[in-house]
């Protein structure tokens, strides 16, 4: 179990209105360089809706919104692909930068193996 937050932490799905949002995070050199999967061109949110209304189509992912606090901010993204009956690949990213370091993803990616 992780450590105590002092603020919620929940998953819901991602939905096509999370592009407005995410797109910032895909032109974000920082985050990329984190993750190791970086766009080849710069992204507009039209791009970054197209994409995602694709992969919420696909029966073999489940993806998800990171939501913290009150409010439930969007600040990150986890997910589930390539889903078959016996595992799954596994992706989480902070994108919200003031975030990061606060225990977010540990949080996230408990409550996605309880999803799993």
């Amino acid at each position: 179990m992780s450590k105590e937050i002092p603020f919620s932490v929940r998953l819901r799905d991602l939905v096509l209105s999370d592009a407005l949002i995410s797109w910032r995070w895909r032109n974000d050199s920082e985050i990329w360089r984190l993750t190791g999967n970086r766009p080849d061109k710069r992204i507009t949110p039209e791009i970054e809706t197209k994409w995602l209304e694709k992969v919420l189509e696909d029966p073999a992912s489940r993806r998800f919104a990171i939501c913290v606090g009150q409010n439930a901010d969007y600040v990150g993204n986890v997910q589930l692909t390539s889903i078959t009956a016996m595992e799954a690949e596994f992706h989480i990213f902070i994108g919200e930068k003031r975030w990061w370091g606060k225990g977010i993803a540990t949080r996230a990616t408990e409550l996605c193996l309880q999803i799993a």
